[in-house]
């Protein structure tokens, strides 16, 4: 699916286009025999499937829920004498999925640090899975959230794939977007 704005508020600025886009995968989503061509999530354990989630942006605004604190919290975090956290944060983030390749000189405050900000972005993403309301009170804090995440190494493809090249920090508003059922 692919989708194009008609106004300078982008496709993720306005609550009639985050609607009108979902409204066009309900189209899908909600047909009767969707279970029968959506893509699949297997698990070789249990040998069942279910289908997947959309890999949409829109997931963030139907998030089964939204912390407004966290959420700001990290963005605050992130924003405080950037790019200069953001690029700790690459720095570390393998660090603070395991300790994994952690650079010699990693400061273990640092590393503590980078652990506590990637287990509140997972927290915050974890609930991205298109069941919650339309998070419509929430618009500028969920793209401007989207741009810091697009900066993370470890956190981008979970949103660039939706939003165009200009999408930024600078300009959290995307013309193009784009999705898989």
């Amino acid at each position: 699916w692919i989708w194009e704005s008609e106004t300078e508020e982008g496709l993720f600025g306005s609550e009639k286009s985050i609607k009108s886009m979902k409204d066009n995968m309900a189209l899908f989503m909600e047909d009767e025999s969707y279970d029968k061509y959506c893509h699949r999530r297997y698990d070789d354990i249990s040998n069942s499937s279910e289908c997947r989630m959309p890999w949409s942006n829109l997931n963030m605004f139907y998030a089964s829920s939204w912390d407004v604190d966290k959420v700001q919290s990290v963005i605050d975090t992130l924003a405080f004498e950037y790019p200069k956290n953001v690029d700790l944060y690459n720095t570390l983030a393998p660090c603070a999925l395991g300790k994994y390749y952690c650079p010699d000189n990693a400061d273990e405050m640092d590393v503590s640090w980078a652990i506590m900000l990637n287990e509140n972005i997972t927290s915050i993403a974890d609930k991205w899975d298109f069941k919650g309301e339309f998070n419509a009170d929430n618009l500028d804090q969920t793209n401007l959230f989207a741009a810091y995440m697009k900066e993370l190494d470890l956190w981008k493809h979970y949103v660039d794939f939706g939003l165009d090249k200009k999408f930024s920090i600078d300009n959290p508003v995307s013309k193009f977007s784009r999705a898989v059922l």
